[in-house]
């Protein structure tokens, strides 16, 4: 009977995306546990607590310390890069928050027609992690509909910039309802900080510029009650159990000879200058060397890269130029087709047939209609299928230009869809090409899109991916 009860208990623990652990505070293999379900023993209570951070089987707290000043929990030992695994849940939600902002999916406040801020009245309780000894680097527990996982602190601060506050906002609200127990998987390594929760990926590796490079972990006070003895913000009233961390080994900073070697491929068509700022940031990247579209295939490109990455308008291209790109290509390098160079090339069948699997058709070819565009779209897109490229994406809101009527070769293989009605359905996909990897994306044509941190990540794991270096 036991047993059976255990098996059941495994199936439940996994139909609700939570890990299932052989006992409570039990660390599984290469973790240590940070707490041992019977007392706090590494962790250091605030003075003059008076034990309102207690234990019994859990880390339970009632968000009434006495402590003066900082009420928050500390871990003795600092910590670098490492996996964090914490089970948590909220308790109850005894006060009314009547000021809940509507957060936008890039992190800014929603505002009315008058341009004051919308909020909203909702049972709230609050808390979170603070990393690397730093209350601002705080992965948010809460009851907002933007969803937990948040790194409040960065994303509230007015100074930062607003691509980053989009990457530090969660991409879907993971959270199980009030009582019931959550699941976080929190990996710190470098700068760069991911969230998992609930097995849904809310928080994708995130870049911080100025995270600590060491520092202890904390679990958050929040609240409290008035002297009437009534709740004067959203309590803590938390509790926390399998606590696990496992160390991560001190990265080296990469070396310049370490890079993936790409070159970029722009010029017969007007953008955004802000397209550049796409490939900010990720240091495997290095300085990408540009090269117009009219010069960039009148050498041998196989000895020095990896990759291209095509951002230009090409119609054509001189027999020299055609066999470099060719041998290029069928010589195993990697391709990323990026928005309007889906037009490029439009008298050579091999290319956009074999290699890309998709053109932009500029005339009419028989009953097929020539391709259309639409500019400032509201696009809602999801990842289609399993692959390497997509699988820190989650579905996503994208403001940008569409395509539709594109000729699409049926044997590409699907990576992001759409049912925006002036778009077609397929945006992303990998080309049919035998010999070499090849990504083509349609969005792309700026600028909000180069600030949109799914896009980010789709075209940094594309040209990865391309490169061989993602598997």
């Amino acid at each position: 009977m036991i047993a059976r009860r255990a098996v059941l208990l495994s199936l439940v623990g996994l139909l609700l995306g939570l890990p299932v652990w052989a006992t409570d505070n039990t660390p599984p293999e290469g973790f240590v546990s940070l707490f041992n379900g019977k007392d706090l023993l590494g962790w250091k209570a605030p003075a003059g607590d008076n034990g309102h951070w207690q234990v019994d089987g859990v880390i339970d707290y009632d968000a009434q310390s006495e402590a003066q000043g900082d009420k928050s929990l500390w871990s003795d030992r600092e910590y670098g890069d490492f996996i964090l695994h914490v089970d948590w849940r909220l308790k109850e939600t005894p006060f009314l928050n009547k000021n809940v902002p509507y957060i936008l999916p890039d992190g800014a406040h929603a505002r009315d027609i008058h341009g004051r801020e919308m909020r909203m009245a909702l049972p709230d309780a609050d808390s979170g992690i603070f990393l690397r000894g730093d209350g601002r680097l705080q992965v948010n527990i809460w009851c907002w509909p933007i969803g937990s996982g948040e790194l409040y602190g960065i994303g509230a601060d007015p100074k930062t910039a607003p691509d980053l506050r989009a990457a530090v906002t969660p991409r879907t609200k993971a959270d199980r309802p009030v009582g019931e127990w959550n699941h976080f998987e929190i990996t710190v390594q470098g700068k760069t900080v991911k969230v998992v929760l609930n097995g849904k990926t809310v928080i994708p590796g995130t870049s911080i510029p100025d995270l600590p490079d060491r520092g202890r972990l904390a679990f958050q006070h929040h609240g409290g009650k008035n002297k009437e003895g009534v709740w004067s913000g959203p309590p803590s009233l938390i509790q926390f159990k399998n606590v696990y961390l496992k160390e991560l080994p001190d990265r080296d900073p990469p070396r310049p000879e370490d890079n993936v070697r790409a070159l970029l491929i722009t010029g017969g068509h007007e953008h955004e200058t802000s397209f550049y700022s796409l490939f900010d940031g990720y240091k495997d990247l290095g300085r990408l060397p540009v090269s117009d579209s009219a010069t960039a295939f009148q050498s041998d490109l196989r000895g020095k890269y990896d990759v291209l990455i095509l951002y230009d308008f090409s119609r054509d291209l001189n027999e020299a130029n055609r066999k470099n790109l060719r041998d290029f290509v069928e010589g195993g390098k990697g391709v990323v087709v990026l928005h309007h160079a889906l037009l490029n090339y439009q008298k050579w069948p091999w290319w956009y047939e074999d290699v890309v699997g998709g053109s932009y058709r500029l005339q009419k070819e028989g009953v097929n209609p020539s391709s259309s565009y639409k500019g400032d779209q509201q696009i809602f897109v999801v990842p289609e299928g399993k692959h390497p490229i997509t699988a820190a994406l989650e579905p996503f809101q994208a403001l940008d230009e569409t395509y539709k009527y594109m000729w699409i070769s049926p044997r590409v293989r699907p990576l992001l869809i759409t049912d925006n009605p002036n778009s077609d359905r397929l945006l992303a996909w990998i080309g049919p090409c035998a010999t070499s990897r090849v990504v083509a994306i349609q969005l792309g044509h700026g600028p909000a899109i180069f600030s949109n941190p799914e896009y980010r990540t789709m075209v940094h794991n594309a040209i990865l991916w391309a490169a061989g270096r993602l598997k």
